[in-house]
C-alpha cells in the first residue's frame, strides 16, 4: 500500500538533499517555505547500512569569528602531515531511509485519483505529523525563498551518544578498543536553534563561510567535545555530523576506526572505516 507514498518521498528527498553551493555566474533558482525546515526523520527507521562514514581532511576553523572555512575532501593517508588543519575527520550521515521521512507533500484533489483511499490517507497522516512537529517548535513563520538545493533536516529522536573505537592502541590512557569519542570535536546543523534565534544565526554558534558568501538562509552549526555533547537535550538537530580528531595517536601506523551512533531509546548502528594511515606524534 505504501510503495508509492515511498517512491514519491524519495524523489522529494533527493530533489532537495544538494547542499553543494551553486556557481557566482549562475543565479540559484528559489522556492518559497513557509517553515525553515522541510524533512523531520525517525531515526528509529534506520539501520547500519544507512549510515555513510567518510574519511576526511580536517577543517580551517575561526574559533574568534565562529566560521568554519571548509569541509575538507576525501582522504585515507594521513602519514605525512598532522596538523589543525589537516587532521583526521569523519563525515556520519544517514541517508536512503524513506520510511519514517516526514515533510510536505503536495496534495491536490485531483490528484487522489492516483491513489488507494489507504494510500491518500497515509498521505494526509504524513503532512499532519509535518504540520505538528512545526507546531511545536514553532516554526511557523519562516515565509522565504531558499535555493532548491538547500535541504535543511532534523532529526526526530534525539541522540545518546557517537562512540569511536580503534583496533590499536592510541596511547596508554586509550588501549585498544577504548572509546576515543572525548579525543573528537563534532560538528553538526542545528535548525532548532536557528528557528530559535528568530531565523537569524545562533549567537553561541558556528557558521560555513560558503553559507555567508552566497548569502544564504541561515545555518546555525553548533560544535561540542563528542564525548560529553549533550546529544539528548539537543533537539531536532541534523543527521550529518562532522568529527576531527584533536590528538593524534603516539604511533605512526594503520589504524581502523568503528563509529556507532546510540538514540536515546537505545537504536544502535555502526559503520567501520578501511584501514587509515596516520602519523602519530612520537613517529
Amino acid at each position: 500500500m505504501k510503495k508509492n507514498i515511498l517512491v514519491f518521498s524519495v524523489i522529494l528527498v533527493l530533489l532537495g538533499c544538494d547542499t553543494t553551493p551553486p556557481s557566482p555566474d549562475t543565479p540559484p533558482p528559489l522556492r518559497f517555505h513557509k517553515s525553515y525546515i522541510q524533512y523531520f526523520r525517525e531515526l528509529r527507521q534506520a539501520r547500519n547500512k544507512n549510515l555513510i562514514l567518510d574519511v576526511l581532511k580536517g577543517s580551517r576553523i575561526d574559533t574568534n569569528k565562529r566560521v568554519i572555512y571548509a569541509m575538507g575532501g576525501l582522504v585515507e593517508d594521513f602519514s605525512r602531515f598532522y596538523s589543525a588543519d589537516e587532521r583526521l575527520g569523519f563525515r556520519i550521515h544517514v541517508q536512503n531511509c524513506p520510511e519514517g521521512l516526514y515533510h510536505r507533500i503536495p496534495m491536490h484533489p485531483h490528484m487522489e485519483k492516483l491513489y488507494s483511499p489507504e494510500e491518500w490517507e497515509e498521505l494526509k497522516r504524513v503532512n499532519r505529523v509535518y504540520d505538528s512537529l512545526l507546531n511545536l517548535i514553532g516554526d511557523t513563520a519562516f515565509n522565504k525563498s531558499m535555493r532548491r538545493e538547500t535541504h535543511i533536516a532534523a532529526i526526530i529522536t534525539p541522540l545518546d551518544s557517537i562512540k569511536v573505537t580503534c583496533n590499536k592502541a592510541f596511547n596508554p590512557k586509550y588501549p585498544q578498543g577504548s572509546n576515543l569519542s572525548s579525543l573528537f570535536t563534532v560538528f553538526f546543523n542545528d535548525p532548532y536553534a536557528t528557528v530559535k534565534s528568530g531565523y537569524t544565526y545562533a549567537p553561541t554558534h558556528y557558521v560555513y563561510e560558503w553559507n555567508i558568501y552566497y548569502n544564504e538562509v541561515p545555518i546555525s552549526v553548533a560544535k561540542a567535545n563528542m564525548g560529553t555533547a549533550d546529544f539528548a537535550n539537543r533537539p531536532f538537530i541534523g543527521y550529518t555530523w562532522y568529527c576531527m580528531l584533536d590528538v593524534a595517536p603516539d604511533k605512526s601506523d594503520t589504524y581502523t576506526f568503528t563509529i556507532e551512533v546510540i538514540l536515546t531509546d537505545g537504536t544502535t548502528f555502526k559503520a567501520t572505516t578501511n584501514p587509515i594511515k596516520i602519523k602519530g606524534k612520537n613517529g
